[in-house]
């Protein structure tokens, strides 16, 4: 556990590798493993990038793994990768090369990679230079 926080004095969270809730006045208690990622589930080289980016990507576990890029708007650019992969995978590599789904160049700026697998979600700032 990295740090235990409470809202009140009857409920509390704490979050590490897994995320824990307690609330005193109920006797609940749930441990959440959608905390799978490692610290660095996702790192892209380079970055800032002009034209292309290699993505590798942790695959926590198996299953459907979607990788997309979205802008600062949220707007999906494109979808890299959406397809079965095994648990343990940390070599996945994926070459992103600036064109959306409709293989335009975007515009120089920041962008997100947005990583799913199973119920984890991680986001991964990418700075695309022109």
């Amino acid at each position: 556990v990295n740090r235990l926080d409470f809202i009140n004095n009857n409920i509390g969270f704490a979050c590490g590798e897994t995320i824990y809730k307690y609330t005193n006045n109920l006797g609940t208690f749930v441990k959440n493993e959608l905390a799978k990622f490692p610290e660095t589930p996702v790192i892209n080289y380079p970055n800032p990038f002009n034209p292309s980016t290699t993505i590798s990507v942790y695959v926590p576990e198996t299953g459907i793994l979607k990788v997309s890029i979205i802008d600062l708007l949220g707007k999906e650019i494109i979808t890299l990768h959406n397809g079965w992969v095994n648990e343990g995978e940390s070599s996945r590599k994926i070459v992103w090369n600036g064109l959306d789904n409709n293989k335009s160049q975007v515009p120089g700026g920041v962008y997100f990679c947005v990583i799913q697998n199973g119920n984890s979600i991680v986001n991964h700032k990418m700075l695309m230079l022109k």
